[in-house]
C-alpha cells in the first residue's frame, strides 16, 4: 500500500510541475498545429484571432525552457506578441505597428452562479466558440479575459453537471461584466424530479425511488463538520440507526445486511471503522450515490431491502486536483490526475486513524461508547477506574481507494478499481481487588478489486463486461479470568471470511420513441467460512465451523419508457439459479409514475427479492464484555433459508416555489428470516427457528427554501412485526423498531460560511425484561447455573431518543491565485449532552452472596464535538 502512495504522490508532483519546463521540436509547423500541441501537453489556454495567425509556420527546438524565454523564442520571427494571464492563459496580439494599428482588446469579467443557490461555481470553463480559447474561471467563480468585441464570437460557459449558456462576445460592450447563472443538467437517463430534495447535492430522481446525493456538492449538515456519506443518508425519511453509528443502517425495516452496498460495483461488508462509527468511505473522491429506499431495478440483486451504490468520477477528464486533511479522528490524502495526454485518469484516497498519536476528546467519546460496560455493572467508565483497575486500549485503522480510467478509442473505455481497509483492535483490563484479567482481540481487513470494459456498438446500443472481486476476513478473541469472589475462567474466539467473485456482462439498447431496454448475465461464487468457539469454566466447550460455497448465475432485463412522457413504466425480471440448493428463483419487478401536473408526480412500485447471504448475530445476554461482531453465513437447506421479501410503495410528491412535499407508505413481508439472525438464540446452534417479519410504514417531508436558507421537517411512522411460533404464539416487535421518527434541520449559508442546526426525537427501541431465575446445582467445582426466566419478546420500550447537532464551515479562497483552497468545519453532535439508551441488557449478578439481576443500558453518543480543516490544490 506505501508503494502504491508513493507512485501515485510522483503521479501528482509530476502534474503540478509539468509546466515549469517545456521542450519542443517543430519544423515548418503552422502555428495553429503548435498552440495545439502546448494546449495538450502543458495545458496551456490560448487566445487569439484567427487571421492574425494564418500563414505562420515555426521551427524551433528547445528543451527545458522556461516559460517566458520559450514564448520569446516561439515568437522571435513572428509579427505576434505574447501575455501571460492567469498563469496558464496566454493572449497572442500583434506587434504594434504605424502602418496599421494594434486592434483594440476589451477586458470582459464576470462570476458564474448556481442559478438556484447563487452559490460559486469553482473553476468552471469559460472560452470563445470559434478559437475555442478560454481560461478556468477562479475559485470564488469569478473570471476576466481580454478579447476583440469586435469579432462575431460567442463566449460558451460550462461546468460539469450544469446546462451551459452562451454569450455573443458583443454583447458584453454595454456590461463588460455580468453575473451568468447556469442550471443543473437534466440527464436523459437520470432526470431529476425533485433538486435540492434535502440541500444542495441530494436530489430525487425522476422514478421517484431513488436518491442521488453528490458530496461535492453538499453543504453543511448538522452534527457533520465534513461530508459523510452513510450519516448523510440517515437524513432521507425511512432510514435510521437506532444506535447512531455510520455502518448500521436499517432501511424502512429492513435490516443492515439486508442493504445492497456497492463501491464501483465492488460488495462492501464493511462500510465504518470503529464498529460503526466512522464511515469507511472519503466523500471527497466521490461523484455521486444512489440510494433505493423502496424497490430497485433488475441490474441490482442479493439483498432484500435497499441499495446503497456509491460511485467516483466516471470516464470523465478530472481537473487535476490534490487535497489533503484532518479531523479529529483521522487524516487522509487524496487526488485526481490526468494522465496520457487527457486520455486517462486516476482518482485515489488513503485515510488513516491518528488515535494511536493523538488521543482527541472525540476519540475519547467514541471510545466510552465502544466500549460500554467492559465489567458489567462495576467500571462503565474507562475514563473514571477506581486505583486498583488498569485499562489499556488501542485502536487504529487505514483505508485506501484507487480508481483508473482510460479512453481506449472513441467508443471504448475501460476503468480499474482497487478497494482496501484494515481495522486492528487490542483491550486490556486488570483488576488486582478481584485479580480479574480480562483481553478482547479484534483484526479487521476489507479489500476488493473490479475491471471494467465498455464498449458502445453504435449510437443506440452499448455493452459493458465487468469483473469483480471482494475479500473480507475477520477475527476476534475474548479471554477473562476471575479468581475472586468466584473463580471463573472464559473464552471466546469468532471468525468470518467472505470470498466473492464476480463476472458481468451487461447491454443497453436505446429503442425507438426514447424507450431503454437493459438486459445481461451475473455469475457470482461465495466462499464463505465462519465458526465460533467457547468455553466457560467446566462447562462442556461449544464449538462450531462452516465452510459453504455457493454459485449463483442470474439472467435479467429491463424495460424503460420514454421518462419525458406523463406516464412511464419500468418493469424488469430478475432470473436466478442457486446451485447450492439447486433451485431457481424469479424477481418481477414493476414502477410506474405518473405526472398529474407539473408541480405533482404519482409513482408506485411492486417488487419480489431474494437474499442468500445474511448475517448472524449473538445476542450478548449474560455475555455483557463481549463486543458485538455478526457472522455472515451462506442459505442452506438446514440452518438459514434463502430470505424472500415482497415490497409494495405509493407515494406522491409535489415541489413548486421552493416548497417540497414528498409522502410515501411501502409494504414490506420477509420470510425465510431466522432467530439467529435476529439475536434470540444465547448460541449459534443447528436447526435455527425460521419465522417472518411484516413492515408497515408511511414517510412525510415538508421542505422550504428561501434563496439561502432551507428547512425541513420529517416524519417517519414504522411498524417491524415478527412472527416466530417456537417464540411466541402473537406477533411480536423488532428490537429495532422505532415506532415514529421526527426531525427538524435548518441550514443557511452566507458568502463563504455555512451554518446547520438539527433537531431529531425517536420512540425508544423494544426490549426484554428478565422477571425470575433459578440457581441449579453444579456438579463440579464452580459457580451454580443460572436458568432465567424472560417476560415477552420484546414487550417493555426504552425511553424516548432525543438530540439537537449544529455545524458551521468556512470556504476561505486567497485573493490572488486560484491555485488552492481551505474548508474549516466544527460540528457538535448531542448539544445538550443528552444521555440517550439504545439497548438494555438484562442478566443475573451470581458473583456476591446473594445473586441480584442486574440491568445495564448502552448509551449514543454524548456531547461530542469534531473539528476539521482541508486544502485543496488545482
Amino acid at each position: 500500500m506505501k508503494q502504491i502512495t508513493i507512485l501515485l504522490l510522483l503521479f501528482c508532483s509530476i502534474q503540478v510541475f509539468s509546466q515549469t519546463t517545456i521542450s519542443l521540436t517543430a519544423k515548418d509547423l503552422p502555428l495553429e498545429k503548435v498552440l495545439l500541441q502546448l494546449e495538450t501537453e502543458h495545458n496551456f489556454l490560448f487566445s487569439y484571432a484567427e487571421k492574425d495567425i494564418e500563414d505562420i509556420k515555426i521551427s524551433i527546438q528547445t528543451k527545458d525552457e522556461l516559460v517566458q524565454p520559450f514564448f520569446q523564442k516561439l515568437l522571435k520571427n513572428t509579427s505576434l506578441q505574447f501575455e501571460i494571464v492567469n498563469d496558464n492563459y496566454v493572449l497572442l496580439t500583434r506587434k504594434n505597428d504605424v502602418s496599421k494599428p494594434t486592434e483594440q482588446l476589451t477586458q470582459i469579467c464576470g462570476k458564474i452562479l448556481d442559478k438556484l443557490t447563487q452559490a460559486p461555481l469553482p473553476y468552471a470553463n469559460v472560452y470563445f466558440q470559434k478559437s475555442q480559447q478560454g481560461m478556468y474561471a477562479k475559485a470564488n467563480g469569478n473570471f476576466q479575459l481580454k478579447t476583440d468585441l469586435k469579432t462575431q464570437d460567442s463566449l460558451i460557459v460550462s461546468y460539469v453537471g450544469y446546462q451551459e449558456q452562451r454569450f455573443l462576445a458583443k454583447d458584453f460592450i454595454k456590461n463588460p461584466c455580468l453575473n451568468v447563472e447556469l442550471e443543473y443538467s437534466i440527464l436523459p437517463d437520470e432526470i431529476i424530479v425533485v433538486k435540492d430534495y434535502l440541500t444542495d447535492g441530494i436530489d430525487l430522481k425522476k422514478n421517484g425511488l431513488s436518491t442521488q446525493i453528490s458530496p461535492n456538492r453538499l453543504g453543511s449538515l448538522p452534527g457533520q463538520a465534513e461530508p459523510d456519506v452513510m450519516k448523510t443518508i440517515q437524513f432521507l425519511p425511512g432510514v435510521s440507526s437506532p444506535g447512531e453509528t455510520s455502518s448500521d443502517i436499517y432501511i424502512r425495516g429492513g435490516t443492515p445486511d439486508q442493504n445492497l452496498i456497492l463501491w464501483e460495483d465492488i460488495p462492501i461488508y464493511h462500510s465504518a471503522h470503529y464498529f460503526g462509527l466512522i464511515s469507511a468511505f472519503n466523500p471527497y473522491i466521490m461523484d455521486k450515490v444512489d440510494v433505493y429506499r423502496s424497490g430497485f431495478g433488475a441490474q441490482y440483486g442479493g439483498r432484500a431491502s435497499g441499495v446503497i451504490d456509491l460511485q467516483t468520477v466516471e470516464y470523465k477528464k478530472p481537473k487535476p486536483l490534490l487535497g489533503a486533511g484532518i479531523n479529529s479522528t483521522t487524516a487522509y490524502l487524496f487526488g485526481k490526475l490526468s494522465m496520457a495526454r487527457n486520455k486517462a485518469s486516476a482518482t485515489f484516497s488513503v485515510r488513516r486513524s491518528i488515535t494511536d498519536v493523538w488521543e482527541t476528546q472525540t476519540y475519547n467519546k467514541l471510545t466510552n461508547r465502544v466500549l460500554q460496560g467492559i465489567s458489567f455493572g462495576k467500571f462503565n467508565d474507562i475514563n473514571n477506574l477506581p486505583p486498583d483497575a488498569e485499562f489499556k486500549h488501542s485502536f487504529a485503522f487505514l483505508d485506501a481507494n484507487l480508481k483508473l480510467t482510460a479512453d481506449l478509442g472513441k467508443k471504448t473505455k475501460a476503468a480499474v478499481s482497487l478497494f482496501y481497509n484494515t481495522n486492528q483492535l487490542n483491550n486490556f483490563f486488570l483488576d488486582t481487588k478481584s485479580t480479574l484479567v480480562q483481553r478482547d482481540s479484534f483484526d479487521l481487513k476489507h479489500q476488493g478489486f473490479s475491471a471494467a470494459i465498455e464498449q458502445e456498438w453504435s449510437n443506440h446500443f452499448s455493452s459493458k463486461i465487468t469483473v469483480i472481486s471482494s475479500d473480507y476476513d475477520y477475527d476476534y478473541f475474548h479471554i477473562e479470568i476471575r479468581m475472586l469472589p468466584n473463580p471463573r475462567n472464559e473464552f471466546v474466539a469468532k471468525m468470518s471470511k467472505i470470498n466473492e467473485q464476480q463476472l458481468i456482462l451487461s447491454n443497453q439498447h436505446q429503442l425507438a420513441g426514447n424507450h431503454r431496454l437493459k438486459w445481461g448475465y451475473q455469475y457470482t461464487n461465495y466462499d464463505v467460512k465462519s465458526g465460533f468457539e467457547e468455553r466457560r469454566g467446566n462447562r462442556p466447550p461449544i464449538g462450531e465451523g462452516l465452510n459453504t460455497a455457493g454459485k449463483l448465475q442470474v439472467l435479467f432485463s429491463e424495460i424503460s419508457t420514454d421518462k419525458n412522457k406523463r406516464f412511464g413504466v419500468d418493469a424488469g425480471l430478475r432470473y436466478s439459479y442457486y446451485s447450492r440448493l439447486k433451485k431457481s428463483y424469479f424477481e418481477p419487478r414493476l414502477h410506474l409514475k405518473y405526472t398529474l401536473s407539473p408541480s405533482l408526480d404519482l409513482h408506485a412500485n411492486a417488487g419480489q427479492y431474494h437474499q442468500f447471504l445474511n448475517r448472524l448475530i449473538e445476542l450478548k445476554i449474560n455475555r455483557p464484555t463481549l463486543i458485538d461482531n455478526p457472522i455472515w453465513v451462506l442459505a442452506n437447506d438446514k440452518q438459514t433459508p434463502v430470505v424472500t421479501a415482497f415490497q409494495y410503495q405509493v407515494g406522491a410528491i409535489f415541489h413548486k416555489n421552493g416548497w417540497i412535499v414528498d409522502v410515501q407508505s411501502y409494504y414490506k413481508k420477509l420470510t425465510g428470516i431466522t432467530s439467529s439472525s435476529l439475536g434470540f438464540e444465547l448460541l449459534p446452534q443447528e436447526g435455527f427457528d425460521a419465522g417472518e417479519s411484516r413492515i408497515k410504514g408511511l414517510d412525510l417531508l415538508v421542505k422550504k427554501r428561501w434563496k439561502n436558507y432551507r428547512s425541513w421537517l420529517s416524519y417517519s411512522l414504522s411498524k417491524v412485526d415478527y412472527f416466530f411460533d417456537n417464540y411466541a404464539a402473537t406477533s411480536f416487535p423488532a428490537a429495532y423498531d422505532q415506532r415514529h421518527s421526527v426531525s427538524w434541520a435548518n441550514l443557511f449559508s452566507y458568502k463563504n460560511w455555512d451554518f446547520s442546526l438539527g433537531f431529531s426525537m425517536t420512540s425508544g427501541t423494544p426490549y426484554t425484561m428478565i422477571t425470575d431465575y433459578q440457581l441449579q446445582p453444579n456438579p463440579m467445582p464452580g459457580p451454580d447455573f443460572v436458568e432465567v426466566e424472560y417476560d415477552e419478546i420484546n414487550s417493555q420500550n426504552l425511553p424516548l431518543n432525543h438530540h439537537l447537532d449544529a455545524s458551521v464551515s468556512y470556504r476561505f479562497l486567497p485573493k490572488n491565485t486560484n491555485r488552492w483552497e481551505g474548508n474549516i468545519g466544527v460540528s457538535i453532535s448531542n448539544i445538550y449532552n443528552q444521555q440517550n439508551v439504545y439497548t438494555r441488557e438484562y442478566a443475573v449478578d451470581t458473583n456476591g452472596e446473594n445473586p441480584k439481576i442486574q440491568f445495564f443500558d448502552y448509551k449514543t453518543l454524548g456531547i461530542t464535538p469534531n473539528l476539521v480543516l482541508r486544502f485543496e490544490w488545482h
